[in-house]
């Protein structure tokens, strides 16, 4: 697996990229496969993109935020020779690397993990954690 994460202010333009038709109608049937919550969707019952962001958001308007870039996007890219990967796989890619770097424990901060793409799955998450750290 091959990773990389990008840093920023906003997480709405990051969910509305990842779970819209992408730059240019590059992404296939975007779908939550992952969340702090237990979320997933399918395309057909997709989740309001305002509700999604209203939601990742709560812990940062609850507390605050003194930090710059609280929006975390990780994407996390099989490599060449790998199989495809399911869902349900990309789930268990996705919370593992959340609880690795410290985001999916108790108290740790929202995140959903968007598939869109064969080869690949985007992770976005705000560093406001539900605890105010």
């Amino acid at each position: 697996m091959i990773t990389r994460v990008y840093k920023g202010d906003g997480v709405g333009g990051l969910v509305r990229y990842l779970l819209g038709p992408g730059r240019n109608e590059e992404h296939q049937d975007p779908r939550i496969v992952a969340s702090w919550a237990g979320w997933t969707t399918t395309p057909e019952d997709a989740r309001d993109v305002a509700e999604v962001c209203k939601e990742l958001g709560v812990p940062r308007a609850v507390h605050g935020c003194s930090r710059s870039q609280p929006v975390y996007h990780l994407v996390v890219r099989a490599g060449p020779d790998d199989a495809p990967l399911s869902d349900e796989q990309w789930r268990e890619v996705a919370e593992t690397m959340m609880s690795r770097v410290g985001i999916h424990d108790q108290g740790g901060g929202r995140w959903i993990a968007v598939h869109h793409a064969d080869d690949h799955n985007n992770v976005a998450a705000v560093l406001v954690r539900e605890d105010g750290r």
